[in-house]
């Protein structure tokens, strides 16, 4: 299956054409979406997504909600290893996934 290729929040251009991701990058660009998708932001299900708002709060609840939305993408068969620590404003996110198609180690920043 591919996709259209995302550079952050922007499709990402090739020569003047969009670009297109598959495989293990596909998957990737997945879990990072789910992890920048606000709860009850996507129209076709309000259930998706990370609360901020609570989390905010609860440490406990950025575990699992990170979590979810990892095990939650297509493709993914689970999480071997985790790390999530909050510094300041950001959330450090550190995993290493099985996926259907091959290991993704998963290093993101989550600024608030």
């Amino acid at each position: 299956m591919k996709d259209l290729k995302l550079n952050g929040n922007k499709l990402k251009w090739i020569n003047g054409d969009l670009a297109q991701v598959e495989g293990l990058e596909l998957i990737k660009q997945h879990i990072l979406t789910g992890l920048y998708t606000l709860k009850g932001d996507w129209l076709l299900d309000d259930t998706v997504g990370i609360d901020f708002p609570r989390n905010m709060r609860d440490d406990v609840f950025w575990k699992h909600d990170v979590k979810k939305v990892i095990l939650s993408t297509d493709g993914v068969n689970q999480i071997k290893n985790f790390d999530l620590r909050k510094e300041n404003q950001n959330i450090y996110i550190n995993a290493y996934i099985t996926t259907e198609l091959g290991d993704i180690e998963l290093n993101e920043v989550i600024r608030q």
